[in-house]
């Protein structure tokens, strides 16, 4: 399911997407799905500053990231030049802005997920 969303996203095999979220469900989902697409995953310390994430975005020219909250965001968005490839954030938190700057589309991770997935049930096994 994440990997059909992910790959609606546009995204050609050896494209960059970027991680910067505290290891959860949600980052585990991600990081298969892109791989499994053949997407190259950029992964970001959230305790880096933000110029130097702004940097990785850039060097790196990641078309999407996956970020833990709209927090997040807010630190970067000044440094926006720096990383002019970013066309798209997924954001784990539901209650982020739903713009982030110009030319970046805004989307929530809970859109992706597996209904169930918050119930306590582990994802891609039986309950039994």
């Amino acid at each position: 399911m994440v990997q059909l969303d992910l790959a609606r996203e546009g995204l050609a095999r050896g494209d960059r997407v970027a991680v910067l979220a505290p290891n959860s469900v949600e980052w585990v989902c991600f990081d298969q799905a892109a791989q499994g697409l053949g997407l190259v995953v950029v992964p970001l310390y959230t305790t880096d500053s933000p110029g130097n994430i702004a940097y990785i975005l850039g060097d790196s020219g990641a078309r999407l990231a996956l970020i833990g909250s709209a927090a997040q965001w807010q630190g970067l968005a000044p440094l926006r030049g720096e990383f002019p490839a970013l066309a798209r954030i997924l954001c784990l938190d539901e209650n982020g802005p739903r713009h982030a700057a110009a030319g970046i589309a805004w989307g929530a991770v809970s859109q992706w997920l597996p209904a169930d997935w918050r119930g306590g049930r582990s994802l891609g096994r039986s309950s039994t």
